[in-house]
């Protein structure tokens, strides 16, 4: 189940923030270049081992926060749906990063 609470309290206090979905760890997520420069926090809001819940629970996250002014995705839920995922062990993770 999505982690509602944490995903409200980053949306709200974040200088910036951004919703992704991968397999990998989530430091090493937040260590690489596309990440590294921009934000300083990662906290996953779900860990599953299914990538069909983790896409869908990412999407319905951007489509809920996508509005806001501090929301980095440029992409909405359904065009994020069918990005795919690194994967590196048993879990799936939808993560916030922000600064």
């Amino acid at each position: 189940m999505i982690n509602f609470d944490n995903a409200q309290i980053i949306a709200n206090h974040a200088k910036k923030f951004k919703i992704g979905k991968t397999g990998k760890n989530l430091q090493e997520r937040l260590n690489e270049p596309d990440y590294k420069l921009y934000y300083d926090k990662i906290e996953s809001v779900l860990d599953t081992d299914s990538a069909d819940e983790a896409s869908k629970a990412e999407a319905y996250l951007i489509d809920k926060y996508i509005d806001k002014p501090n929301c980095d995705n440029e992409k909405d839920g359904a065009h994020s749906i069918s990005d795919t995922m690194a994967r590196d062990g048993d879990t799936y993770h939808v993560y916030f990063v922000w600064r």
